[in-house]
């Protein structure tokens, strides 16, 4: 079945996404959900001159500059697992950038590993050491899919998951740092579909949704109760916005996610995402790592506020299709390493350039990686600190 799996795979990437794309929201509709928008603020203060930025560095890439400028030694491993240190890095970064969005760092693994240690497979789920060559660290498919019991696994509780501690203390502290506590907060969540690949494999969870859709859903079902169980941890430590990451919606393709109606799940966790216990709505970006406009017709039905993907997608096309949401990104990092710092300039550049008329927040997209020697993340960080 694998190798059945991923031919189907292989060919969902180029076969043209479904031709029935949606219509435009007609101009009252998106101005009501435009009102209704969070992220519109960021919007705002962009037209009336700020210098709105938000870049995504990978966390090794980061550790090796703040070490590089302030004299220390830090290794990754200790600022994974220490929310004071990733706050010390995050306000010089945001101090570097005037950054007006902060976030704990990223870590696509940290649902899983709870998942496993909750589960008492932490032996077959081993968590790779980080390095800052980016050797990631993958996590082990250790479930299944034929003979484990789905109703007797435990749902994670995210106060006890030492990766989860971490970001909740994080957002916790943010809201007592006087250097910080005025600047919105974005966690980050990994979505149901690439979670589920993290536990299963993706070509095996794939595969369930086509051969087995019954079963899927079970597992599916169980992978949003752990993200829906984090997500109201993250917003109660004091998060004002949530990112799913979903980069394996790039792997299944656009006309797996419409024929199978994926994007059900995504929507199914994005819905319970409402207010703060102040009453203020919780912004919803979605991220994928796609470079390609075949997922417009699917994404845009993705109930979020702002979305984010990499340079190659055509945002302004996008927008058309949601005009009440916002655009995030997408610097061109393809280029990088090794670029001079007119370069990296001109590149920031064409990224504003490239997001004039459309309701737009620049950033990275995708984390900006640590191949990336440091002196090259500093000058895009002094590009958009002017």
């Amino acid at each position: 079945m694998k190798k059945i799996v991923a031919i189907i795979l292989s060919l969902s990437l180029f076969i043209p996404p479904n031709a029935f794309a949606l219509r435009p929201l007609s101009a009252q509709k998106a101005s009501a959900l435009s009102q209704e928008n969070p992220l519109m603020q960021f919007v705002q203060k962009r037209q009336q001159g700020e210098n709105i930025f938000f870049p995504i560095i990978a966390i090794s890439a980061v550790v090796d500059v703040f070490n590089k400028q302030h004299n220390k030694v830090y290794s990754i491993a200790d600022v994974e697992m220490s929310a004071e240190k990733q706050i010390e890095i995050m306000q010089w970064l945001a101090k570097r950038v005037d950054l007006p969005i902060i976030y704990p760092f990223m870590d696509l693994n940290i649902e899983a590993q709870a998942i496993a240690t909750a589960n008492d497979r932490t032996a077959e789920a081993e968590i790779g050491l980080r390095t800052s060559d980016e050797k990631e660290a993958r996590l082990k498919p250790f479930f299944g899919s034929e003979s484990e019991d789905i109703a007797s696994l435990k749902i994670p509780d995210p106060t006890l998951s030492q990766y989860m501690q971490q970001t909740i203390k994080f957002l916790k502290q943010v809201k007592k740092n006087p250097n910080l506590k005025n600047r919105k907060q974005i966690a980050f969540v990994c979505g149901p579909i690439s979670l589920l690949g993290k536990i299963l494999g993706e070509e095996q969870a794939i595969g369930l949704a086509l051969y087995d859709p019954d079963r899927y859903k079970e597992w599916i079902g169980y992978a949003k109760k752990v993200i829906d169980a984090y997500i109201a941890a993250l917003i109660e430590a004091g998060a004002d916005g949530i990112c799913m990451l979903e980069p394996s919606a790039n792997n299944v393709g656009p006309n797996i996610l419409e024929s199978l109606a994926l994007i059900d799940d995504i929507n199914d966790v994005f819905d319970k995402i409402s207010t703060n216990k102040k009453g203020k709505p919780i912004a919803k970006i979605f991220h994928a790592c796609i470079t390609n406009d075949n997922f417009h017709t699917s994404f845009s039905q993705i109930r979020a506020h702002g979305f984010s993907f990499d340079h190659g997608v055509n945002y302004t096309t996008f927008a058309k299709l949601r005009p009440d949401a916002v655009m995030i990104g997408q610097y061109k990092q393809t280029n990088m390493p090794f670029e001079e710092t007119d370069t990296i300039c001109h590149q920031g550049e064409e990224m504003v350039d490239s997001l004039d008329g459309i309701n737009s927040i620049p950033g990275t997209g995708c984390e900006i990686k640590s191949l990336i020697p440091g002196r090259e993340i500093e000058q895009l960080l002094a590009f958009r600190a002017g």
